[in-house]
């Protein structure tokens, strides 16, 4: 049974595979795929020979199914190409992994024709028709341009204004000035070449001039002008030719022809409206921007000739009225003497022209309130020729308004520097600017909104009155208010300009105090405490108890005035800072974390809760200051000094420089002994390297005086100010020495006659025995190569001592035969061995 199902199971997997294999592939599956090649360019699109260009194409996949494996051929020819044909030059060729429905993609390639002549890109897609498309024949595109020989310019004409005539509308005798606006879009100059201008009229063409032009390069611009005066009246035409004798090579030879219609006609003043400035319709009352019901209102239009030689006289301007649903009527004419004719100034045309103007009022149509057409007609009665007739009416909308008062407050005033307690006349400025009297208009004064006085005035229409009051003040910095028609019992044309305010400053009591710059050293190292200083100016009353406070950075807290920080002491307070008085007062920085820049902000406060500071602007000031990280701190000792030594003897000095930083000093530091002014040998020294913190080294000088006296010897380290230190000043220490003339006369200790216990066994047998350790020692230390086998002694190890070396350098002498310790200068006795 198990064989049985081996054998069916291997007779169903051998008829999948055959099955796989006798598949078709699976592009032959695709049954809805659209690709069509479209929207070919090339750049430049007038190609060189031998030049390098660009050729880009889409091909779009307009089915529902993805196409895989695209194959795309670019061919150029003379003409239209086929697949296979060996005439033509496979441009591109390639495959495509993939296009998506409905999707596009980008084809681009580069290509070199080494001919002049015309040129076909011939595109395939899917040249082998592997993928089975909905539309078999769109699978082609063909692309015609022209190679040149060379780069070829490119006359054509700039659209839009191509052509200016100066005057816009001439007429029969006038002198023209025609400009032509070009630009060669070509890809080399122009460099000779000759623009035509020709007169077409009812069919006949007439030359007008050729100009020569030179020289017009590849993507400038350029312009051609000429004057031209026409003898017909009539629709001409102006023919402009670039190239008119077809001395240059373009790229497009279709584009250098242009057509302008010009109409002439006859001299006769041609009289308009001008639209631009329109109707301009003013009150005659000057407090009013807008017309109102029953005043009267000025109604001006200017008026233009547009002919250029003929002027207009006698020339009557009509005004009429229609209001909104009603019927025409006539305002007023105006007469003009004469609108003289147009100038020209240079390719600028200039009318003629002449203001006209009538007065609109209750008996000509402002009794009635709402919307009016103000028509204005020049020449109504048609006793001027002119060659166009249709311009000569223009229509205007105005708007009548009904008239109503408005009461506006344009000012309150204080005279004089108000103080508390001391009256000052409040002046409130009232204007009716309506178009309507007012009577028993209602006026407040208010201070901070409680109301002190009131009037009640009559304002004819563009009426002022200046109302006054004595306020005696009891407030501080209170608002003063002037309010008009407070209860809105008066219909205006505008409540929104019904009152004034403002803020009044009472002299007494009154505080501000102002914060001036903060002066500080611009610098210090972590740790060390910081002065700031800063001027505090009172501007007004005396201050009977202000504080300054510092913040620094962003904090909110201040920082402590305590430099122990034992007690919580936030500022620094002050008293009694009088009128008007400048006090510099400081505050210190004790907390000074953190290397780099900070911020460091000064405020002050006014600490009086019933009259606190009316200006909290200028309280505070902020100031930048660098914090300096430690590093090093150098420090150095000199050993003691003798007391005196001779004018010709040398003075040993032993020196111990150290480093009490946080860093190591790795290259050491300069160290230089001075004697009087003088430096001492050898020279500058520099130290081993420095450890952090315990970091020390001992050098020696020689010194020698060159005179008697108090001989001061000063050692500095780091004397060029090499290293950045929180503290400097134990950069260097002094020592005096007494340089005398006196002889030195050597004192022969006594002999005394004894057996030294040098000779007892118990003695010399223990020294002979550290002898030879040491012995041990010196050669061991040798041999490693280290001169300083004796710990602490680098820079002790001198070839000799002088006479009145400090300490460390031996001044005293012990005599082996007689045990006796004297003092080598003085010959003093200092001790002698014991008997037994």
């Amino acid at each position: 049974m198990r064989l049985n199902l081996f054998s069916i199971f291997a007779a169903l997997l051998l008829v999948a595979i055959a099955l796989l294999m006798l598949a078709p592939p699976a592009s032959a599956f695709h049954n809805d795929v659209d690709l069509e090649p479209f929207n070919m360019t090339i750049d430049p699109e007038d190609p060189v020979a031998h030049e390098v260009f660009q050729g880009s194409f889409e091909i779009r996949n307009s089915g529902i199914e993805p196409a895989v494996n695209v194959t795309v051929l670019v061919m150029n020819n003379t003409s239209e190409c086929d697949v296979g044909d060996e005439q033509c030059d496979v441009v591109y060729d390639q495959a495509i992994g993939a296009i998506g429905a409905d999707k596009a993609v980008l084809i681009e390639f580069d290509w070199t024709d080494h001919a002049e002549g015309d040129r076909v890109f011939s595109v395939f897609i899917d040249y082998f028709d592997d993928i089975n498309e909905t539309d078999e024949n769109n699978n082609a595109l063909y692309y015609e341009f022209h190679v040149f020989g060379e780069p070829t310019a490119d006359l054509e004409f700039i659209e839009g204004t191509t052509v200016i005539l100066s005057p816009p509308d001439p007429a029969v005798g006038d002198i023209i000035d025609v400009v032509v606006l070009f630009q060669n879009s070509g890809r080399a100059s122009a460099p000779l070449f000759y623009v035509t201008f020709q007169d077409i009229l009812d069919g006949d063409t007439t030359e007008i001039e050729t100009l020569e032009v030179r020289n017009v390069q590849e993507g400038s611009a350029a312009q051609v002008n000429i004057t031209w005066r026409p003898g017909a009246e009539g629709n001409h035409t102006i023919r402009i030719i670039l190239d008119s004798q077809d001395d240059i090579e373009e790229t497009d030879e279709d584009n250098n022809v242009f057509d302008e219609a010009i109409f002439v006609h006859a001299h006769t003043p041609e009289l308009t409206i001008s639209v631009n400035r329109g109707l301009v319709a003013l009150p005659l009352d000057d407090w009013l921007e807008m017309p109102f019901q029953n005043h009267a209102i000025n109604l001006s239009v200017l008026i233009y000739n547009n002919d250029s030689v003929e002027p207009a006289s006698n020339v009557r301007v009509r005004f009429w009225d229609q209001p909104e649903g009603g019927t025409a009527s006539e305002i007023a004419d105006f007469m003009i003497g004469t609108v003289m004719n147009g100038t020209t100034r240079g390719i600028l045309y200039i009318p003629g022209e002449e203001l006209a103007w009538v007065t609109w009022d209750l008996n000509s149509g402002t009794s009635i309130v709402g919307n009016h057409t103000i028509i204005v007609e020049v020449d109504p009665l048609d006793a001027i020729e002119e060659w166009n007739e249709d311009d000569n009416r223009r229509f205007f909308n105005v708007t009548v308004l009904e008239p109503k008062p408005d009461l506006e407050v344009t000012a309150v005033v204080v005279a004089g520097e108000p103080a508390r307690g001391i009256p000052s006349t409040v002046t409130v400025a009232v204007f009716n600017g309506g178009a309507e009297t007012v009577s028993g208009a209602y006026i407040e004064l208010r201070v901070d909104g409680e109301l002190v006085n009131s009037w009640n005035v009559t304002l004819a229409e563009g009426g002022l009155r200046e109302l006054e009051y004595d306020y005696t003040w009891a407030e501080h910095n209170p608002t003063v208010m002037g309010y008009a028609d407070p209860n809105k019992v008066i219909d205006e044309l505008d409540e929104s300009n019904n009152y004034k305010s403002i803020w009044v400053a009472i002299a007494a009591p009154r505080h501000d105090v102002q914060l001036g710059a903060i002066s500080h050293s611009g610098e210090a190292f972590e740790g060390q405490w910081v002065e700031l200083t800063v001027e505090l100016q009172n501007l007004l009353g005396e201050v009977p108890h202000y504080r300054l406070s510092l913040f620094v950075d962003n904090a909110t807290a201040p920082e402590y005035q305590d430099p122990n920080q034992m007690q919580e002491l936030y500022y620094v307070e002050g008293f009694n800072l009088a009128y008007n008085e400048s006090r510099v007062v400081s505050i210190w920085w004790y907390n000074t974390v953190g290397f780099g820049w900070h911020n460091l902000s000064v405020e002050v406060e006014v600490l009086d809760h019933t009259y606190p500071d009316l200006n909290l602007s200028d309280n505070r000031n902020s100031t930048s200051f660098y914090l300096k990280q430690v590093f090093y701190q150098l420090s150095l000792e000199i050993e003691p000094l003798p007391e005196k030594i001779r004018l010709n003897e040398t003075v040993r000095v032993i020196v111990n420089a150290f480093n009490f930083g946080p860093e190591i000093l790795s290259e050491g530091a300069e160290v230089v002994v001075t004697g009087s002014g003088t430096q001492c040998e050898p020279g500058l020294q520099r130290t081993r390297e420095l450890e952090r913190a315990t970091g020390e080294d001992n050098l020696e000088f020689f010194c020698t005086p060159n005179d008697t006296g108090p001989y001061v010897i000063e050692a500095r380290i780091d004397p060029d100010n090499i290293h950045d230190e929180p503290n400097e000043d134990d950069n260097f220490a002094t020592g005096v020495v007494n340089v005398t003339n006196e002889e030195f006369t050597p004192v022969t200790p006594p002999v005394i006659s004894d057996d030294s216990f040098i000779t007892q066994p118990i003695v010399w047998v223990p020294l002979a025995t550290l002898a030879i350790i040491g012995a041990g020692m010196f050669a061991y230390y040798r041999l490693r190569g280290d001169d300083d086998f004796l710990p602490g002694t680098r820079g002790r190890q001198s070839g000799g001592s002088a006479p009145g070396q400090a300490s460390g350098s031996a001044t005293f002498r012990y005599d082996a035969e007689s045990g006796i310790t004297y003092d080598a200068n003085t010959g003093e006795v200092i001790g002698e061995k014991k008997k037994d």
